[in-house]
């Protein structure tokens, strides 16, 4: 498996990105509790949002990285068969989807051909819809599916799960 190699000082880096995630964890329990459960359905197993593409940063690779290196060998590689998979269905719908993956540099036209409303289930999803590398997860999904809302009270985007908040 080809594993990103962080330079030795991005390492504690990495560790309070480690922190951080710790703290989204804490302050996303604490709104849950507060706001009750029946409300905000997100939790380990829930896997309604887990789809499409999305961006991550490279301590996120890492990270991810890390989380897969845990998993049996075998388990690795049928995560590793289905991201190659979608790979090559993603490069067949959408050619500017190419190595180096930095998508920031490209045309306007390549945008606009991106696959919208994909709803390809992640490759790190097991077969009953259970995150593999739930602790090692990004910050997007941790977030993923709850209302944005800015510090007034807001909400500017109505982009969250239909699972939660049903007849509010």
């Amino acid at each position: 498996m080809n594993t990103l190699k962080l330079p030795t000082q991005l390492l504690p880096l990495l560790t309070e990105y480690k922190d951080l995630l710790q703290q989204v964890d804490v302050w996303f329990d604490r709104c849950q509790t507060k706001i009750g459960s029946q409300l905000i359905h997100c939790r380990r197993g829930c896997s309604e949002c887990c789809r499409g593409l999305f961006d991550i940063t490279l301590l996120e690779v890492a990270l991810l990285q890390q989380g897969l290196a845990q998993l049996p060998a075998e388990v690795q590689g049928r995560v590793l068969q289905k991201s190659r998979y979608r790979l090559e269905e993603l490069q067949s719908r959408w050619s500017g989807f190419t190595s180096p993956w930095l998508l920031n540099s490209l045309p306007e036209e390549n945008w606009t051909a991106m696959p919208e409303g994909d709803l390809t289930p992640c490759p790190l999803l097991d077969s009953d819809g259970d995150c593999l590398v739930y602790a090692y997860r990004p910050m997007t999904c941790r977030l993923h599916g709850i209302p944005n809302i800015d510090l007034s009270g807001e909400s500017f985007s109505d982009d969250f799960c239909s699972h939660n908040f049903i007849g509010i």
